[in-house]
């Protein structure tokens, strides 16, 4: 098992000294990440918005969705049963697209995985998405 601390990694081998500027160099892809507000998403919508690195470079972003319930922003996870529960977001070369589900946006975390606690099926909330980059050159 792998712990990352501040530039080291440890294992079981031993511990090795890493700095990101130098993976970075040795793979010629800088590293990035950029939040795209959402507003308040609510149940059973499809919102697109620009990827703030460039639609084109959407093979080289990963999206994740969070919405902010309990006092909190986290990953809603996703289920689908007889209805869909949950928020998502993907990147594609219409930008960033954040889905949620029929039933609701977020459901209680034994069901869907969050990260916000036992609560109540929630229908609306504000989203927020991460959107990573690694790619040729951060615009």
């Amino acid at each position: 098992m792998s712990t990352v601390k501040a530039n080291t990694i440890e294992n079981v081998a031993g511990t090795v000294s890493v700095l990101v500027e130098d993976i970075m160099t040795k793979t010629n892809s800088p590293m990035g990440y950029k939040i795209v507000d959402f507003g308040t998403v609510v149940n059973n919508t499809r919102t697109v918005k620009d990827n703030p690195f460039g639609n084109d470079k959407w093979e080289s972003c990963i999206a994740i969705a969070q919405v902010y319930d309990n006092g909190m922003w986290s990953g809603t996870g996703f289920i689908s049963e007889s209805y869909g529960y949950g928020t998502s977001a993907n990147s594609n070369l219409e930008g960033i697209v954040v889905q949620t589900g029929d039933g609701s946006v977020l459901r209680t975390s034994f069901l869907t995985g969050s990260g916000h606690g036992m609560h109540a099926t929630v229908t609306s909330a504000p989203c927020r998405v991460i959107v990573y980059y690694m790619g040729e050159e951060i615009v």
